[in-house]
């Protein structure tokens, strides 16, 4: 499977991913979102339609987390799964600049 990205239409700082990050096609999302982060502001990834992750998209996070501007971040949200699960057995949560958000729609009651 590959690796979409889209953009949202009403906030150009999200974007959202569908299918694989990977070993890859991690250079690939730098090379796209790079420019982005550059911009200044907060980039926020929406990771639910992410099946899979390995160690490409880790690096591909912090390479992103390099380009961002002082006092941005990284979002990351709503991972799923087996995304979810990497990103918690490396770490994630406490890598400088990225911040992990959960679905908003699973936090009401």
């Amino acid at each position: 499977m590959s690796l979409q990205v889209s953009r949202d239409l009403a906030d150009d700082r999200r974007v959202s991913l569908r299918g694989e990050l990977d070993t890859f096609n991690a250079r690939d999302l730098v090379e796209t979102l790079v420019p982005l982060a550059r911009q200044g502001g907060d980039l926020s990834l929406e990771l639910s339609q992410l099946a899979f992750m390995d160690s490409g998209g880790i690096r591909a996070i912090l390479l992103l987390t390099r380009a961002l501007g002082d006092g941005s971040e990284l979002l990351l949200i709503s991972p799923r799964n087996d995304v979810a699960r990497v990103l918690e057995l490396v770490g994630a949560a406490t890598f400088p600049k990225v911040r992990i958000l959960p679905d908003p729609s699973e936090s009401r009651p």
